[in-house]
Order: structure tokens, then C-alpha cells, then sequence
């Protein structure tokens, strides 16, 4: 057991004395063991304040994270949703939109080309190509019973063949074209007969693994052609059968050592599927 000191406190055997409410004293005047313990016990509070604070920011951070993702995945849904439920709505109010819009006298098709392009040569270089096949997506409209525009897009991708290089340049040809349309009132057996010319801008871009790496090129270029159309089935559907024609110079990818300084033609004859709004 302890002992008493003088005033009732009791005194330890190495002199530390504890007073009746339980605060331990030193003899040296000491700052009392009670309130060292208190001091310490709240750095331990604050550490794990600050701890906790740190584990619930990762929490909220990662938890933010995930809301944007949902966020996103749900708006990705909702584009996909609605845009498939625009074409079901389109596809099936296509004769009341037709009578009542700028959709009417209107026509979209897709077809597939066979691309025959011509050799030239210039500057003591001679120019060569492959042979390929390409596609195109063509919208057009008719403001007159005989006259109306087209624009379209034409892609298709063949090699080029210069002969100061002793490897060939392949590449991506983008057409993009806007041409002036002329139509025939009547039809002959069923076909309605069509020409058109206008003017085109070409990218030549080439391939990842065939393009030798050098850079891309833009051409100016005319575009013309022919051909007859005739439905199939219903008034709205029909086939597609033409030859177009595209006239501009010859790509160099600003290299002078691949400059013709020639112009050349690349034909197209065409055959696809168009639709009558």
C-alpha cells in the first residue's frame, strides 16, 4: 500500500507525490504526468482526425470518379437511344416528311467503284497507279423539275508509282464534291437519265504502313458524269448505275522529286442503291 503524506496524498516510494483528485506530482515542480497524458492523447485525436480526413478524400474523390464515369456511360446510352429512335422515326414517316420539308425532291444513296486512274509524266518523272476499288455516300436535291445539286463523298485508297523512287507511295484519296444536276422529265423503259459536273476537293493521305511517311496533300480538282436510274420495288427505292469522272493535277507530297507538273483523270464507273424521300 502507499503511504500518506502530510496533506492525505499518497506518496509513492520514489518520491512522486498524487494528490487526492489523482494529478501526479514531481518534486522538481514538474508539469503534472495527467496533463502530459492529456497532451499526448490529443496529438493521437489529431493524427487520427487528419488520417481519417485523408482516407475520406480518396473515398470522395474515387466515389466522384465513378459519378462521372456513370455520368458518361449513361449520356453514351442515351445518344445511341435516341439516335437509333430518330432513324426508326425518319424511316417511318418518310412520305409525310416528303410532302412538307426540305427533304422533298430529295434523294440519298451509297454505291461502290471501280477507280481507274491515268499515268502521266513531266519533268522527267513518270507517274503510275494501281488499279482499286472505293465507295461513296451521295445526297441529292432537286429544286426544279430538271435541275438540283448533289454533294458526296468518294473514298477508295491505290499506290502510286514514281519513277525516281524505287518504292511505291500508298495513300488514302478522300473526295469531297459538289456538283450541279441535271435531270430528263420522262423516263425511257423505266430508266431516268442524269449528268452533272461541278468541283471537288481531294486529301491524299497516306497509309500508316505503305506512305514512306511523307506528308499529306490537297488538290483541287473537276468532277463530271452520267448515268441512269430506275426503282425498284416502290417509288422511294431504286438502283443506281453511273460513271463520274474526276480531272486534277497529280499529287507530288510536296517533294520535288515526285513533281509531274501533269494533270490527270480518275474514272469512277459506279453502281449503288438510292432512296427517294
Amino acid at each position: 500500500m502507499n503511504d500518506l503524506g502530510p496533506n492525505g496524498e499518497n506518496t509513492h516510494p520514489d518520491g512522486k507525490c498524487c494528490s487526492p483528485n489523482g494529478e501526479m506530482h514531481w518534486p522538481d515542480g514538474e508539469v503534472s504526468r495527467t496533463a502530459c497524458d492529456a497532451s499526448a492523447a490529443t496529438r493521437t485525436t489529431e493524427t487520427n482526425h487528419v488520417a481519417a480526413c485523408d482516407t475520406l478524400g480518396s473515398v470522395s474523390l474515387f466515389t466522384m470518379a465513378k459519378e462521372v464515369f456513370s455520368a458518361r456511360m449513361r449520356f453514351s446510352y442515351c445518344c445511341i437511344f435516341y439516335a437509333a429512335l430518330a432513324i426508326l422515326l425518319t424511316g417511318s414517316t418518310v412520305p409525310a416528311v416528303a410532302q412538307s420539308s426540305f427533304l422533298k425532291n430529295s434523294e440519298g444513296s451509297v454505291g461502290a467503284f471501280a477507280e481507274f486512274t491515268s499515268n502521266v509524266s513531266g519533268n522527267g518523272v513518270t507517274l503510275d497507279t494501281t488499279k482499286a476499288a472505293g465507295g461513296q455516300a451521295a445526297f441529292r436535291h432537286s429544286y426544279h423539275w430538271w435541275l438540283g445539286f448533289e454533294g458526296s463523298y468518294n473514298y477508295t485508297r491505290f499506290n502510286e508509282y514514281y519513277s525516281t523512287k524505287p518504292y511505291s507511295i500508298q495513300h488514302n484519296m478522300h473526295e469531297f464534291a459538289g456538283s450541279y444536276l441535271v435531270t430528263t422529265p420522262t423516263s425511257l423503259f423505266g430508266f431516268k437519265p442524269f449528268a452533272m459536273a461541278g468541283v471537288s476537293a481531294i486529301v491524299f493521305s497516306p497509309s500508316l504502313n505503305g506512305g514512306q511517311n511523307v506528308p499529306w496533300q490537297g488538290r483541287t480538282g473537276i468532277n463530271f458524269g452520267a448515268g441512269v436510274e430506275h426503282p425498284l420495288l416502290s417509288p422511294y427505292f431504286g438502283v443506281r448505275i453511273e460513271y463520274r469522272g474526276v480531272y486534277y493535277k497529280a499529287p507530288d507530297f510536296n517533294q520535288p522529286a515526285l513533281n509531274t507538273g501533269a494533270s490527270r483523270l480518275t474514272s469512277e464507273p459506279l453502281a449503288g442503291f438510292y432512296f427517294h424521300f
